[in-house]
């Protein structure tokens, strides 16, 4: 959301002002959602990026086959995570562990 506009008044009402466009709160996981990947696997109604906010180990994303030739390739989910910038103190990931299949993260980058 915006900040207020700017007070007339001087001192602590103007100060006020000027911390609320500096302070950043942390996200809302209600907030929070999967707006894009790399690609889905189009043969599992389970597999979704969505999932991948779901804690439930029923539902998952997977990435498409064939995307990553020779076990090689980068796959990715973004998220939106609220309309305005906000502080992540947090992030958790669930990999099966091997060998599940040759479909587990072996690195994990996160980029903002």
């Amino acid at each position: 959301p915006r900040a207020p506009p700017l007070p007339r008044a001087c001192g602590s009402e103007l100060v006020d002002c000027v911390l609320s466009y500096l302070l950043l709160h942390p996200v809302q996981m209600e907030c929070v959602r999967a707006v894009a990947a790399s690609s889905c696997a189009d043969h599992d109604r389970r597999s979704d990026p969505a999932h991948t906010l779901d804690p439930s180990p029923a539902n998952w994303w997977i990435s498409d086959s064939g995307s990553m030739p020779g076990g090689h390739g980068q796959q990715w989910v973004e998220y939106e995570v609220g309309p305005c910038p906000v502080v992540i103190l947090v992030v958790h990931l669930t990999i099966p562990p091997l060998p599940s299949g040759p479909l587990s993260v072996r690195r994990f980058y996160f980029e903002a």
